[in-house]
């Protein structure tokens, strides 16, 4: 996962370190809870598979698709 430390080109000017700061955190927050939701619906799929036969193509592809749109959505 991305740490607060990750270097990113500063939109702002010298003098709004704070504002920059604070979208880096925000940014960063945002992709490690995409990628830990990930995570979950993938470790919940595959054991939805082997527990629930019921488990459709359908919506395994509607929940891929859900947590993409979040990804790109930041």
């Amino acid at each position: 996962l991305l740490s607060h430390k990750t270097h990113l080109p500063n939109p702002f000017p010298a003098r709004e370190p704070k504002r920059y700061h604070q979208l880096v955190h925000e940014t960063t927050r945002k992709i490690n809870f995409a990628v830990l939701e990930f995570s979950s619906h993938w470790i919940s799929i595959h054991r939805g598979i082997s527990t629930y036969q019921e488990v459709t193509t359908y919506n395994l592809i509607q929940k891929w698709l859900d947590i993409f749109a979040k990804l790109i959505n930041l």
